[in-house]
């Protein structure tokens, strides 16, 4: 309640601070200025990939509802997923992230773990968990370039699938660069000319 107190002032302000993080993961609050000012879009790129792309693991499952059904379905789902990462990196002491390359996503063991998704989308893909399982149907079209998928294997931890854009810059422009001005102040030059619909303003010493 206090939370949703301060975002609706601020939403009512003339000027607010905050940071990337709440900026990519709350895009509809730029709607609400004339301006964004971005300091340090050096770490855009980086955040913004964090941000679009998502982490898709037995916990974040688990947390989406405490429904039998639905933990039941998830159980089988990351068991399955568990078994192929295990079959990827056998024994691995260390944390393994394995690109879904064509040859993985033609292998038996993900052909049933996709068919294990489609019937976790078919019988509930139109309901409250439909935002939620996009991202899981994205995971599985491989056949689109747009998005990089990988595997992870921790032994500290579960097997979890990871799903990112392979470049956020035009998701940048769409969502943040049009939506608002846009204006990025740096004194790092390097990253400008990923953001071509952004107003730069550098600060880096001129040369003589």
């Amino acid at each position: 309640e206090t939370y949703q107190r301060a975002y609706q002032f601020s939403r009512e302000q003339a000027q607010v601070i905050t940071s990337h993080f709440q900026i990519l993961h709350d895009l509809d609050l730029v709607k609400h200025f004339d301006q964004c000012i971005v300091l340090e879009p050096q770490l855009l790129e980086d955040n913004a990939t964090r941000a679009f792309g998502r982490a898709l693991t037995a916990e974040d499952w688990s947390g989406q509802d405490a429904d039998e059904s639905w933990q039941r379905r998830g159980n089988t789902f990351f068991s399955q997923l568990k078994s192929l990462g295990n079959a990827l990196a056998p024994g691995s002491p260390y944390p393994e992230h394995i690109i879904l390359t064509p040859l993985i996503a033609e292998s038996n063991e993900f052909i049933r773990l996709r068919s294990a998704m489609k019937e976790i989308i078919d019988a509930l893909g139109d309901g409250d968990h439909s935002v939620f399982l996009k991202y899981y149907q994205a995971f599985f079209q491989v056949q689109d370039p747009s998005w990089i998928r990988w595997i992870t294997v921790d032994p500290k931890d579960e097997v979890s699938a990871h799903i990112a854009p392979f470049s956020v810059n035009s998701l940048l422009e769409k969502y943040l660069f049009r939506a608002v001005p846009t204006k990025l102040i740096s004194d790092t030059q390097d990253h400008f000319l990923f953001f071509s619909a952004a107003e730069v303003i550098s600060l880096a010493p001129r040369q003589k």
